[in-house]
């Protein structure tokens, strides 16, 4: 994995069919990477002409992966990483659970020693 700040550029280059015009934004936890790049390896050869990435992001510890232009097939991938996310460390991409009270984060135990809780 490399550094989160230039992973929205990195897929934008490896997919430029989903994500040439993602109005809301792109960011999303280094621990995730390897989720997302199953996700748009296997959502890319199902998407048509209008198929549009609007967001991702982090939410409540889990993926939010926001398009338009989708069927009920991107769907259901979709839908399958956003509930593998809540059990995917976003710090390291080993498994986690959900930990905080104000802010939520899905974490292992070993992120979670590393990273102050927040309310």
């Amino acid at each position: 994995m490399s550094d989160k700040s230039d992973m929205a550029e990195r897929f934008r280059a490896r997919w430029p069919e989903l994500f040439t015009e993602v109005e809301c934004g792109f960011w999303a936890p280094e621990g995730w990477e390897l989720l997302l790049i199953e996700l748009c390896e296997q959502i890319a050869p199902l998407i048509g002409p209008d198929f549009r990435v609007a967001q991702v992001k982090e939410k409540f510890g889990g993926l939010r992966f926001y398009c338009s232009g989708s069927n009920a097939e991107v769907d259901d991938l979709i839908w399958a990483a956003e509930a593998a996310s809540v059990e995917t460390c976003q710090g390291c991409g080993w498994p986690g659970t959900r930990r905080g009270k104000g802010w939520i984060q899905t974490l292992c135990k070993e992120c979670a020693e590393e990273k102050p809780e927040t309310d």
